[in-house]
């Protein structure tokens, strides 16, 4: 009987502990469809607007994606804006991943994300995964 409690002891003390770390990491991760999310006091806070400038292969054979990120919400945040490179026929052939870190309400930053590339046939396209 002892055993019992103590197991039940220990899933409850789990669940306060993992259930705050889902919620948390949850709502840290906003999508990229540009509808502002839902919050729990109510609110909403909207999605950031993300255009690639330009996307060219490197002097080193990588690829950059030079790109421009605005923060349409009334708080600072930070983002991860993350490219998959594509050949020709649509395969992807790479991906490229930057960070931009406490952008202020309102404002506009630029980047350039670099990633490398295997395959494909010399031309190539990127396009936004996440952000």
């Amino acid at each position: 009987m002892k055993k019992v409690l103590r197991g039940a002891g220990i899933a409850v003390f789990g669940a306060w502990v993992l259930l705050p770390l889902v919620l948390v990491m949850g709502g840290c991760a906003p999508g990229v469809s540009g509808a502002p999310i839902s919050t729990s006091a109510g609110s909403s806070v909207s999605q950031p607007v993300v255009k690639i400038l330009d996307c060219k292969r490197s002097v080193i054979e990588t690829a950059e994606v030079e790109y421009e990120i605005t923060n349409s919400s009334e708080l600072a945040r930070s983002y991860i804006p993350e490219f998959e490179i594509m050949d020709s026929k649509g395969v992807r052939i790479g991906t490229a991943i930057a960070f931009e870190n406490d952008v202020p309400p309102g404002k506009k930053v630029r980047g350039v994300a670099v990633g490398d590339m295997t395959g494909g046939d010399g031309k190539f396209t990127c396009v936004l995964k996440s952000a």
